[in-house]
């Protein structure tokens, strides 16, 4: 069979699956995610926020899969190198277009943009930080690392999304998170919404 190229990946993923071609082996999987994560400003500059948010939906959530292809243990660190590039979708795809609207209350002083969706729930997708909570010590740091690199960016959108994962893993794993949203809690400058959300992520109750 012909190789599935990077732009059929991603034609697959704009179209919720109506085009282009599905990818099932793990190691390209992995390289196309990492790929679409560290060239995530350009994506959105050629596609637009509407379009990426759904695309962010597909590979994230509809098409879950993926998720677990990008992080198979028998990709050894190649899926750390997933893990990582995480980072860039965070810093260089969600901040510069989130809006300041919180999405555990659906409000905010600034109104909903397309990106704020996938980066509120992101961890609510078939996401970063399962396999985690399902035991793996290894992936359980490499969600800790990159949900509190999330926490530091100047963006309320991406510091919501961080809280909402860590409050994920606060049911399993609050010796490891609670530090973290107690050092949060003490900067300055945090709106109230998320000083309370923090509070909520802190117990694992979060929406």
């Amino acid at each position: 069979m012909d190789t599935v190229t990077f732009d059929d990946w991603l034609l697959h993923a704009l179209t919720d699956g109506q085009q282009g071609r599905y990818v099932d082996d793990s190691s390209t999987v992995n390289e196309y995610a990492c790929r679409f994560n560290a060239d995530i400003a350009s994506i959105v500059e050629l596609h637009g926020e509407t379009a990426i948010n759904k695309a962010i939906w597909y590979i994230y959530g509809m098409a879950s899969g993926y998720m677990w292809d990008a992080m198979d243990s028998s990709l050894g660190a190649q899926r750390l190198e997933f893990m990582a590039s995480v980072r860039d979708l965070y810093a260089l795809g969600f901040a510069p277009v989130c809006s300041k609207h919180f999405g555990h209350l659906d409000r905010g002083p600034e109104s909903i943009r397309p990106m704020n969706s996938a980066c509120y729930m992101l961890c609510d997708m078939d996401g970063i930080e399962c396999p985690a909570i399902n035991g793996d010590a290894e992936m359980l740091d490499a969600s800790i690392e990159v949900l509190s690199f999330a926490l530091t960016i100047d963006s309320w959108a991406c510091q919501e999304s961080a809280l909402h994962g860590l409050g994920h893993l606060a049911m399993s794993f609050s010796q490891e998170t609670t530090p973290i949203i107690r050092e949060y809690h003490l900067r300055k400058g945090i709106p109230y919404e998320l000083r309370q959300y923090a509070n909520s992520a802190q117990s694992g109750d979060v929406l």
